[in-house]
């Protein structure tokens, strides 16, 4: 920003002051040279009047002209002699000492010049030029806000002088900027958008605009601003890769990779201080886009030629974070921050990447570490805040009413509350409820508590464990019983594409009066695979063996194969294969087939995991046919609809529907509608 100010200081008076040279002594034998002044030509006019004056030694015009002439043409300090010079003839004359005060700019002696302004205007306190000299004066001794409120008090006197204007526009620009570094947002962005109303289409306002919005996290905003400067100028390498980086906020993968490759394909063309920003634009686009092939063999190529580059060594790290290599990424990021211990991005890039890997404690040490090197840094400020998050409390809420085919009512309410994070582990309480009501007006209450603890191990490990206390009451016919249950899990990433689950569980059936009645219980063991591939292809594989104390037995296999389409908003569609059987049926009591297998088709749109939607959706739909045991094969369908809002602070409320006809569990013979309400907190 201040260097724009800068070049301002000697573009917006030395127009303005040519045209006052003119007004001083209207010969028109010196016409020739107001002419190079206002053409730019310095040294022809230089040598005009220097000629000039060897015939009239002592017309001051000439003397006036030639001392900016010679101050233009890179010689300020005599300038400045000749203005002074000048002063002894003509003692406090005003337009000679508007000159000496833009010498004193040219020079740099930045409080001279304010000094000597500030005297102009006590003298003609609405001189605008006097105004504007003292405007650029402020603002080249990063006083914006003084700057911008004599800017202001000058434009109020010549509203349209386009010098003025673009003075106005600089120094709004700055004034906005520095608000905008001081916290203030609203304010700046204000001033923005009004340069924005008074300026249409002005490429240096639009793109403060555009970092203004990704600033505040709108990158929508961002990338309609970013497109505004593309539309005037398709070739703006800012506007090509702010495009680039919006783009990949919004996750518009081909759009993010469109743009970072025609800024590369234009490279040669840059200013060579964008060289390295538009490689690494690329190489995270490519990586963003999963195409790792390309990114390895460019990343290699450019870290050939600069291998000490910090950028470089930087995109490195967080190509392998990005690929779900924590420890290859962290590792990359902590040598580092042996030769840049200053470097703030470097600790919130570590704490980034322990975040995703679930260690809050390392994230919020780094983030901390960040703070004491930038304690205004906003991108610390912002991962300091989600990390807080993490460490809140947490409250699941959700109630629910179903009927089945059946003529089975059931009302299901539960609370689950999640403690903060402490060294990497959190405790919860879970409490249930479950009412069961049957046509023939029998009923049922079963109500669970228990207490847990999901606790992270190193980068790749997260284990869960419960133990808890089951009630059921069955219709005044059987006394109140009570009943442990429990359960232990191990989730395990062992690649970015490959993460399984291990699970042992207790509980009790309870879909009917008689099963609650019957106290019969499920030792369940499973084993649950996820892998997906670079292409988008994936898999998702169960078996899950359940024993129960009827010395029944259960066996369930699950396979799914999809596509993912689209990662955010998420499109997936694909197949599912369901089948399980058990030692002997049992249908008097529960759903208990030799044989059941169900083959289906299904697709989903869904945004839950969007942090910048505040409306959320979940639509699944499938398609299938069933068998159970030798019956002939029955047409299968699945609905689930969910819609939500969330707040700021990640609270929402959601409202969901659920409809099937496949018998997909032990207690699951009927077809059924589900209404619902949960909230989380």
């Amino acid at each position: 920003m201040l260097s724009r100010c800068k070049i301002l200081i000697q573009i917006n008076l030395i127009v303005l002051l040519s045209i006052g040279c003119n007004g001083l002594n209207g010969q028109e034998v010196l016409q020739e040279g107001f002419e190079l002044l206002e053409q730019g030509q310095w040294q022809k006019a230089e040598f005009f009047f220097q000629d000039y004056l060897k015939e009239d030694p002592t017309n001051k015009t000439a003397r006036l002209c030639l001392g900016r002439a010679v101050g233009l043409n890179g010689n300020p300090d005599e300038a400045n002699l000749i203005f002074t010079e000048l002063l002894y003839d003509y003692p406090q004359d005003f337009e000679i000492l508007l000159n000496r005060a833009e010498s004193e700019m040219w020079r740099q002696n930045f409080e001279s010049a304010l000094i000597e302004y500030k005297q102009l205007l006590n003298r003609e306190s609405n001189n605008p030029v006097a105004l504007l000299g003292r405007s650029n004066a402020f603002a080249a001794l990063k006083k914006k806000r003084q700057a911008y409120l004599s800017i202001n008090q000058a434009r109020e006197l010549t509203n349209e002088d386009p010098i003025l204007s673009v003075s106005h526009k600089y120094i709004h620009l700055a004034y906005a900027d520095s608000l905008q570094k001081a916290g203030d947002l609203d304010i700046s962005l204000k001033i923005f958008k009004a340069l924005d109303a008074r300026f249409n289409d002005d490429v240096d306002v639009v793109k403060n605009l555009a970092t203004a919005s990704l600033i505040r996290n709108d990158a929508a905003s961002a990338s309609v601003y970013y497109h505004r400067v593309l539309k005037l100028d398709s070739l703006d390498v800012q506007a090509l890769l702010g495009a680039s980086y919006s783009d990949l906020l919004l996750n518009r993968s081909k759009e993010n990779l469109l743009y970072a490759r025609k800024a590369y394909a234009n490279i040669n063309n840059y200013d060579a201080a964008y060289e390295n920003q538009i490689k690494i634009n690329l190489i995270d686009a490519l990586a963003f886009n999963k195409m790792w092939d390309e990114h390895g063999e460019l990343l290699s190529e450019f870290l050939q030629n600069q291998p000490n580059d910090f950028n470089l060594r930087l995109a490195q790290s967080r190509s392998y974070v990005w690929q779900g290599h924590f420890e290859k990424g962290i590792k990359g990021y902590t040598e580092l921050l042996d030769d840049y211990p200053e470097e703030t991005n470097l600790y919130l890039s570590i704490a980034d990447a322990y975040m995703a890997s679930g260690l809050s404690k390392e994230a919020k040490n780094f983030t901390h570490r960040a703070r004491q090197v930038d304690s205004l840094n906003f991108d610390a400020i912002k991962m300091e805040l989600k990390i807080n998050r993490e460490r809140n409390l947490k409250i699941y809420g959700d109630f629910s009413r179903s009927e089945d085919s059946g003529d089975i009512t059931k009302q299901i309410a539960s609370l689950e509350v999640h403690s903060a994070k402490i060294n990497n582990t959190h405790f919860f309480a879970k409490l249930k409820s479950l009412t069961t009501d049957e046509l023939i007006g029998l009923s049922s209450q079963k109500y669970n508590g228990a207490l847990g603890l999901s606790s992270n191990i190193g980068f790749k490990h997260k284990l869960v464990g419960e133990i808890g206390l089951m009630r059921a009451e069955v219709d005044q016919i059987k006394n109140p019983f009570n009943r442990f249950t429990y359960g232990a899990s191990l989730n395990s990433r062992w690649s970015p594409r490959i993460n399984t689950e291990i699970f042992t569980k207790k509980s009790f059936h309870d879909y009917t009066f008689s099963l609650v009645f019957s106290e019969i219980s499920m030792q369940d063991y499973g084993l649950n695979i996820n892998y997906n591939t670079e292409g988008g292809l994936g898999i998702y594989g169960q078996y899950l063996l359940t024993d129960q104390n009827d010395n029944n037995t259960r066996q369930l296999y699950y396979v799914s194969l999809y596509y993912l389409f689209k990662k955010q908003p998420t499109l997936k569609f694909g197949a599912n294969v369901h089948y399980f059987k058990f030692d002997f049926d049992s249908e008097n009591l529960y759903f208990s087939p030799d044989s059941y297998q169900n083959i289906e088709s299904f697709i989903q749109f869904e945004n839950l995991n969007i942090t910048r939607h505040r409306w959320r959706y979940n639509i699944f739909a499938s398609v299938g046919r069933q068998q159970i045991d030798a019956q002939s094969s029955q047409f299968t369908r699945r609905l689930e609809l969910e819609l939500g809002y969330v707040g700021k602070n990640e609270r929402g409320l959601f409202f969901y529907f659920r409809s099937s006809n496949a018998a997909q569990s032990t207690v699951s013979g009927f077809s059924f509608n589900q209404f619902g309400l949960r909230f989380k907190g």
